[in-house]
């Protein structure tokens, strides 16, 4: 599944390569769910290239998305080249919070890349790196769709580390903490100026 905004930030070349590849694999179903201003595109080239593997689905309501998160086995999230550090997509944290594994195709130097990476929750392919971004990427899908435990065991690191670092509350006490150290800070440097 690949779930949110298919935005000009993200990168569907491998992807769909891989799309048309696998189509003989009819227990392998790829579910966009969502919009963005690359819909059409993706939707073109299913259409082009008759693709039975192939759904794409409007967005779920916002009170409705965690059923849409935990119908499928696998989580998909893009990044164009050049993006780590200047788009983080948020889709890494309902896939973790879902008990998914992930399969990232972007920039190894990302933020989602590092996390994958450091919970062990999924696999990281950065085409910039590989010789077939797409081979890399079937490889990683042929992986977890032929090991349940494994594909089991990524899901459960990243819900636990979900629910240990990124939970609602525990995420607004990490912005009070920085916010109040933030404050804190400018008082004393306040204070120290009125004292010059």
């Amino acid at each position: 599944m690949y779930s949110g905004n298919a935005g000009l930030l993200h990168r569907f070349g491998e992807v769909m390569d891989v799309v048309e590849r696998m189509q003989p694999r009819r227990e392998i179903i790829f579910l966009f769910v969502g919009g963005g201003l690359r819909k059409q595109e993706i939707e073109a080239f299913a259409h082009k290239h008759q693709l039975p593997n192939f759904r794409y689905l409007d967005y779920f309501p916002r009170d409705q998305i965690r059923y849409s998160l935990s119908l499928a086995d696998i989580h998909l999230i893009t990044l164009g080249s050049g993006m780590a550090g200047i788009a983080i997509p948020s889709k890494l944290y309902g896939a973790m919070a879902a008990a998914r594994p992930l399969i990232m195709v972007g920039p190894e130097s990302s933020e989602i890349s590092l996390t994958i990476r450091e919970v062990g929750c999924g696999f990281v392919i950065d085409p910039d790196k590989e010789d077939d971004a797409a081979e890399a990427l079937e490889a990683a899908i042929d992986t977890l769709v032929n090991d349940v435990d494994l594909r089991e065991t990524m899901g459960r690191r990243g819900r636990d580390a979900f629910l240990k670092y990124y939970e609602c509350e525990i995420a607004v006490d990490q912005w009070k903490v920085l916010l109040d150290d933030k404050l804190n800070r400018a008082e004393l440097l306040a204070a120290e100026t009125s004292n010059i």
